[in-house]
């Protein structure tokens, strides 16, 4: 039994309903399992029961491996959001926290084949729209600018070109604004695919597509940000059944 606050003027308010809150909630093995998976990190679960309740939280113990490989016996202290006050108020959080963790375990789970870091290919994929003709224009225009800044020498007609359109100095304020306008929209790239959980590989590539080819690459990455949102945000409140 918990010793928190049994005594003196602090009495804990959920003190004489432990012996009655423990049956209850260690006959909900379900609801044990995914505390100790979720808030422990538990590999096994196995033998999970909750040995201590009060006003600020729970005390899980379970059995897992240990360091060598063994079975060990462990324990974790699971804290409510707020004190409870009432026994009907610490079932309700019982509730809760046993709907948090099956809630986020059966997430984590499909996720694990999504986007390699869980369900990518059933979360909407990044679909580039500039087509080949915008594509090999921008190509066109960058193979022009590193030339025009590059390039010290050449050919008469194309350094007479070079000259009236203002020189080196020219190609290399128009090159150096469009990687700043670039760069600024890659800032957007990496907020959005923190928000859409993007792995590593799509935001390098989505990165990559930006710098170069600026809006034309950033609104197809923000749109799947927001669909690939919604998809994991609908996971997590669907029943499960």
């Amino acid at each position: 039994m918990s010793m928190r606050n049994r005594k003196g003027p602090f009495r804990d308010p959920i003190a004489e309903h432990e012996s009655s809150l423990l049956e209850f909630v260690n006959a909900r093995d379900e609801d044990l399992i995914n505390y100790a998976k979720y808030f422990a990190h538990s590999k096994m679960a196995l033998k999970t029961k909750v040995t201590e309740i009060d006003s600020a939280g729970f005390t899980l113990q379970y059995v897992d491996k240990n360091a060598e490989g063994g079975l060990a016996q462990k324990d974790v202290r699971v804290q409510f959001d707020a004190p409870a006050t009432t026994v009907h108020d610490v079932k309700k959080k019982l509730a809760n926290l046993a709907k948090e963790a099956k809630t986020s375990l059966s997430l984590d789970s499909k996720m694990d084949k999504s986007y390699r870091a869980p369900g990518s290919d059933r979360l909407p994929q990044i679909e580039p729209v500039m087509g080949t003709a915008a594509v090999t224009g921008f190509l066109v225009l960058w193979a022009t600018l590193i030339v025009g800044v590059l390039v010290p020498t050449l050919p008469p007609q194309f350094e007479e070109l070079r000259e009236h359109l203002g020189g080196r100095v020219m190609f290399e304020r128009v090159a150096f604004g469009i990687l700043l306008v670039h760069a600024i929209e890659c800032v957007v790239v990496v907020a959005a695919a923190i928000y859409g959980s993007f792995e590593l590989g799509d935001t390098i590539a989505s990165l990559i597509r930006t710098l170069l080819f600026g809006l034309g690459s950033l609104g197809p990455v923000v749109k799947a940000a927001v669909n690939r949102r919604t998809a994991i945000t609908n996971a997590a409140a669907r029943p499960k059944k």
